[in-house]
């Protein structure tokens, strides 16, 4: 049971892992996305 408990959790943080990375590509990147264009612009 233990090693069963041990599978399930390690299982949940991989879930909310990936959750996480999918997050950040909605949310981050394209702000990321757009500094580095603006940085681009005032550069050139």
């Amino acid at each position: 049971m233990v090693i069963w408990g041990h599978s399930l959790s390690g299982w949940i943080l991989g879930v909310l892992g990936l959750a996480s990375i999918a997050e950040f590509f909605v949310e981050d990147l394209p702000r990321i996305g757009e500094y580095y264009l603006d940085g681009m612009h005032i550069a050139w």
